[in-house]
């Protein structure tokens, strides 16, 4: 990530800190309990379902980016935007570190079972 984009997330978080704080404390428990990929939408309309939408929309940008950061969620492809404001733009889809952690686990079992198997 460039500067003036490091410079720009910082200025939203920091101009939204205290619904960024309850976004991304939301968005920690959340993302933990997903067991398949996700976007940014699906984060968003969870937490609309508690909260009032935000007066900058771009906080959940920085809500991501310290998601991306702190290891917590994992870069999974991209769809298109579901949103039809969106005009179709591509979207990250993302899943979150536990669940990478439990395919991999699986993956492994599944690999040990078919080793013993073919022996």
């Amino acid at each position: 990530m460039n500067l003036q984009t490091e410079k720009a997330i910082e200025s939203v978080r920091e101009a939204n800190m205290t619904y960024y704080l309850n976004a991304y404390g939301f968005a920690k428990e959340w993302t933990q309990l997903q067991m398949k990929p996700f976007s940014s939408e699906d984060l968003k309309d969870a937490f609309y379902k508690i909260s009032d939408k935000p007066s900058e929309p771009r906080v959940w940008g920085a809500v991501m980016v310290a998601l991306s950061k702190d290891r917590l969620i994992i870069h999974h492809g991209f769809q298109k935007y579901k949103n039809p404001v969106g005009h179709s733009k591509p979207s990250t889809v993302w899943i979150s570190k536990r669940y990478s952690e439990k395919q991999s686990a699986n993956r492994k079992a599944n690999s040990q079972t078919q080793t013993t198997l073919f022996l």
